[in-house]
């Protein structure tokens, strides 16, 4: 071969290698394909052979997938990622394990000084109310996440499966807890407590103890935003707030700004109060709209099955459509990437 196409050669398989070892250091391996599969075969299994059981591959699954995620979000660069933590969604999937931990131990732990301080559960209102909040979050603005943001259920990338878990299995839980009750207070009488549901209306116990609970997160979070969270990439810390304006994002054109100064301060993370404050509001909005589907969801055990089937299937349809991409079209873009300036040569241009 003349040096000049021998040299061109070995520069495209350089390429190609280098994708090769970033895609195989995201997990796109035999084994983590495998256990990827694995994983929603198991999940699937549970929520539909052995729904009484689900709480616990829910609790499984985060104890699992959360500590992944956690060593992901501190090694990410140029920004860690850990401050993503303190998101509206990570923050309810915290809690809802936390719930579940507090009432194993009111169910199966014995002790006289545990007790007294468990005797606020026995109330069933304050276990109602905290279903209605549990209920509301988790097919409200959970669910109607995996949507919005396109989850995509990537079977080897652990980032995306947490992602798309965070959002979509809280719904389930709730299906398994609303429409197969009878199953789980069978199997766990101590644990649950789910004698209440005649008694809860829609929108004054659902709606409105999920929208209180939400706006309990979302004051603090939004002075801590404005008050420190905006200096935090000068810090090396990403928050959601900076992830999602360096992206395309309806605050920009809100406040004018053109395309240039958006991609100068998407550069520099140098963005505004103001702007913060609407992202806040627009993310307020949003909440409370996707609360209307928590309504519907605990009137209507098939409107609750069919949205998280349709959340399904978006998750499916991203994730396959993420290795088509892989497949068909990853190579051959980065190879593009790389020849840009040769294809634009005169020699090359017709």
């Amino acid at each position: 071969l003349p040096h000049l196409d021998e040299a061109t050669i070995l520069r495209c398989l350089d390429v190609i290698s280098a994708r090769a070892g970033q895609l195989k250091n995201k997990g796109l391996n035999s084994w983590s394909f495998f256990f990827g599969v694995v994983n929603v075969l198991v999940v699937t299994w549970f929520f539909g052979v052995l729904p009484q059981h689900f709480w616990i591959v829910y609790v499984a699954e985060t104890l699992v997938l959360f500590p992944i995620r956690w060593k992901h979000m501190a090694q990410a660069k140029p920004l860690s990622e850990v401050l993503y933590w303190l998101d509206f969604c990570w923050i309810s999937n915290f809690l809802c394990n936390f719930g579940l931990v507090i009432f194993l131990v009111d169910a199966y732990y014995e002790n006289d000084a545990v007790d007294r301080y468990m005797e606020i559960l026995d109330g069933s209102s304050v276990r109602q109310t905290l279903f209605c909040i549990f209920f509301g979050v988790a097919t409200g603005p959970l669910l109607c996440a995996v949507i919005a943001l396109g989850n995509a259920l990537v079977f080897h990338d652990a980032d995306n499966t947490v992602s798309v878990f965070i959002h979509l299995c809280p719904s389930l839980l709730a299906y398994t807890l609303r429409w197969e009750s009878q199953a789980v207070l069978g199997r766990w009488p101590r644990l649950f407590h789910l004698n209440y549901f005649d008694r809860i209306n829609a929108w004054s116990h659902i709606y409105a103890n999920a929208a209180i609970f939400y706006l309990a997160w979302l004051v603090p979070y939004t002075l801590w935003l404005v008050v420190r969270g905006m200096t935090m990439p000068s810090k090396g810390y990403d928050t959601v707030f900076h992830s999602l304006m360096r992206g395309a994002n309806p605050v920009s054109s809100m406040l004018g700004w053109s395309r240039e100064e958006s991609m100068q301060r998407a550069k520099t993370n140098d963005f505004t109060v103001g702007s913060a404050l609407i992202y806040m509001l627009l993310h307020a909005v949003a909440v409370l709209l996707a609360l209307t589907v928590s309504v519907l969801c605990f009137v209507s055990m098939y409107f609750h099955g069919c949205f998280c089937l349709l959340a399904v299937l978006v998750a499916i349809y991203k994730g396959s459509s993420r290795y088509t991409y892989y497949i068909l079209e990853n190579y051959a873009s980065v190879l593009q990437r790389e020849f840009n300036d040769v294809l634009k040569s005169p020699a090359h241009t017709h």
